[in-house]
């Protein structure tokens, strides 16, 4: 494998190079949250998107997480969105397409789990 460049543990040969991991993110929300893709451009609102809050934000259902704009900087549209949570991620890029998302959020999650973790915990 050596011959071919590849190695059993890429951890062994890069986790020095890369540095210590980055310690997890404490969630601002008590309970189960989920991943929620959006919210999402307007289909009527394609242009440049100009992001109004960065990872980790906590957000309200109705506030405004980005702007949609002309190339000439003319207003277009304002996304919000419509679950309250934080924000895990903001899409990259400045072109804002159709039905695109422009954030990824954690929301609450209240609907019923798929399959209850057994009492033994396996």
């Amino acid at each position: 494998m050596e011959l071919l460049g590849m190695v059993e543990d890429a951890t062994a040969v890069f986790r020095d190079d890369l540095g210590p991991f980055p310690d997890p993110v404490e969630s601002p929300m008590e309970g189960q949250t989920r991943r929620y893709v959006g919210p999402h451009v307007d289909p009527s609102g394609a242009g440049i998107v100009r992001h109004e809050v960065n990872a980790g934000d906590a957000v309200n259902a109705g506030d405004v997480v980005a702007r949609v704009v002309s190339p000439n900087g003319r207003e277009k549209a304002e996304i919000t969105t419509d679950h309250a949570g934080w924000v895990v991620q903001r899409y990259p890029g400045v072109a804002g397409y159709e039905n695109a998302p422009v954030a990824s959020l954690a929301i609450e999650d209240d609907g019923d789990t798929v399959a209850a973790p057994s009492e033994n915990g396996e």
